[in-house]
């Protein structure tokens, strides 16, 4: 017997043998060379044989997975002219595969995406002239494509040249996909963005964004206006490292972004912003969140507003209130139909009634049998927005007392200026 190794170029290793069975025998040198160049012979062609076998497999699949997809995948020879189209084109752009391979590109492109086409594959061959470019590099390109029914269509076509076993280049393998409706959402959030960001940009509130870090990532004209603090120092920072706040307030401000964060509901808070003219300006920052598709916090936006004038008229309330309260004159308002809606403790000491006795009750409660004629007279000077001056009449206390005394009634208003009561000072 003799046996050999043939290694074909793809593929396990073979095994080829003679044996002779009758009898021993001796082979010779030239049986020995004959049998080594039949070996020879028979590897190239068994590699010729698998690898072939092998490309007529591979194409095959290849050509299962072009045809399947739901891309167009096409290859064009070097004067663009198309010699493979998958079937896909008819769902891309409504042709048959035999409709699509006799259309010339200006059949195919609109003009403008015509022209990007030719530049592009100018410089592409431009890049092959020169030898030195990256073979395996590809071009990714937005163009307009005509369909059958007259529309036309956004598609991305991914180019790549297809290449010899010397790495020249032999045709152009393409891939494209349908992006209208990609674009037209691409489109909706750009015009959303814009709409944003003109309403942010020129809001006369103070206005940021915070990531997940509670750092800013944005930050409007205005804040940086009454900051006073640089864009660049604020981006990428939390109230804690950068504020124009009190370091009191800063935390304050974070703690409020974390409890955004974590729970997902918007809260508010007012806070002390100073201002270089040391005056404490007060503003109401209202943190809300902003969520992605999966419902996930991602970002807390903030929008700062001054309140300090509302501050400063809530004191002067309060003031006025505690003034009122603890005074020894009796004061109280009642509606334009006589209702007692507030009741001091000076009118509490001079009436007896306490403020849960009258509160809600008619004022004619406080009239005596002598004074009930006055109720009439006086609304309607104070529903003509008249001031009623040092008024003497006489009053019934609780214990059916009369007391002699002297009033001085004003119209009560509202933000709008309309009379809506009277208030009553003894």
């Amino acid at each position: 017997m003799m046996m050999v190794a043939i290694y074909p170029k793809t593929g396990k290793p073979w095994t080829f043998g003679l044996h002779q069975c009758s009898y021993a025998r001796v082979w010779t040198q030239e049986e020995k060379r004959l049998f080594q160049e039949i070996s020879r012979r028979l590897s190239d062609s068994l590699s010729s044989f698998l690898i072939l076998h092998n490309l007529k497999e591979s194409e095959e699949r290849y050509r299962l997975i072009a045809e399947n997809t739901a891309d167009t995948i096409a290859v064009y020879d070097l004067n663009l002219n198309p010699t493979y189209i998958s079937p896909s084109i008819q769902k891309l752009r409504g042709y048959t595969v035999q409709e699509a391979m006799i259309q010339s590109l200006n059949q195919v492109l609109t003009p403008e995406s015509l022209q990007k086409v030719e530049k592009a594959f100018a410089n592409q061959i431009a890049l092959e002239t020169k030898g030195n470019s990256d073979p395996s590099r590809a071009i990714l390109l937005e163009l307009e494509e005509y369909c059958k029914d007259g529309s036309t269509i956004l598609i991305e076509l991914a180019a790549s040249f297809i290449r010899d076993d010397n790495l020249k280049a032999t045709g152009i393998l393409t891939v494209t996909r349908d992006i209208t409706e990609r674009k037209k959402a691409e489109e909706a959030i750009f015009e959303g963005q814009k709409v944003f960001r003109t309403l942010v940009e020129n809001s006369p509130d103070i206005i940021a964004r915070y990531d997940r870090n509670c750092k800013r990532t944005y930050v409007n004209p205005v804040y940086l206006k009454v900051a006073k603090i640089q864009q660049e120092k604020l981006i990428s920072t939390s109230p804690i490292q950068v504020s124009p706040l009190p370091s009191d307030s800063a935390l304050v401000l974070q703690n409020l972004l974390r409890k955004v964060f974590d729970s997902g509901i918007a809260e508010a808070v007012d806070l002390i912003w100073p201002k270089s003219d040391n005056i404490d300006y007060w503003y109401n920052v209202y943190a809300f969140p902003e969520f992605n598709r999966e419902g996930q916090v991602v970002s807390v936006m903030t929008i700062s507003r001054d309140i300090t004038e509302r501050k400063k008229a809530e004191q002067k309330i309060i003031q006025l209130a505690s003034i009122v309260e603890y005074s020894d004159d009796a004061i109280f308002s009642k509606s334009l139909d006589g209702i007692i809606l507030s009741w001091n403790k000076g009118a509490e000491n001079i009436y007896g009634y306490t403020e849960t006795d009258i509160l809600g009750k008619s004022i004619s409660l406080l009239m005596s049998q002598e004074s009930k004629d006055e109720m009439s007279y006086i609304l309607k000077k104070i529903k003509d927005g008249e001031h009623v001056e040092h008024y003497e009449t006489i009053r019934q206390r609780k214990d059916g007392k009369n007391i002699n005394v002297s009033l001085t009634i004003s119209p009560l208003l509202d933000s709008n200026e309309k009379i809506i009561g009277a208030s009553t000072k003894i």
